[in-house]
């Protein structure tokens, strides 16, 4: 009897140790969990900050070159402007250029025809006077 007593108690602390164990392993697992699942919060509230931050960084990135982007472009335009401007100046400059030049010729064509009319008008008055000077001295010789 003492052996079989002996046997059911030593067996009877083996399955407490068991379940002492058993319980032991629960806690430690569950404890793990627990460890993991904060190390994982942990891990995804650091992600979605550098998330966030990356984000916030890539607007702010967006809106710098966009900025930058527009000032190219208003750069481009007002230097699309200027030279349209110059080759505008420059054209009614050779447009003024070419009409100088034709005002020159018709002014030269006009001073010649008003010296070919002063011309003309003295030679007929020439001529005129020539016609009363010899009407005048034909009736000069009638009357003598």
């Amino acid at each position: 009897m003492i052996d079989l007593l002996d046997v059911e108690q030593k067996k009877a602390q083996r399955n407490t140790l068991k379940a002492v164990g058993a319980i032991k392993l629960r806690v430690l697992d569950d404890f793990n969990r627990r460890l993991l699942n904060k190390d994982l919060v942990d891990h995804y509230d650091k992600v979605q900050k550098t998330a966030k931050k990356l984000f916030n960084l890539q607007q702010q990135t967006r809106r710098e070159h966009n900025e930058k982007a527009l000032d190219e472009k208003i750069k481009n335009i007002k230097l699309h402007l200027t030279r349209e401007a110059q080759i505008e100046q420059q054209r009614g400059m050779e447009q003024l250029k070419k009409d100088e030049e034709l005002a020159a010729k018709r002014l030269a064509e006009l001073e010649a025809k008003k010296e070919e009319m002063l011309r003309k008008r003295e030679a007929d008055y020439r001529v005129r006077r020539d016609q009363i000077v010899k009407h005048v001295q034909a009736k000069e010789a009638t009357e003598l």
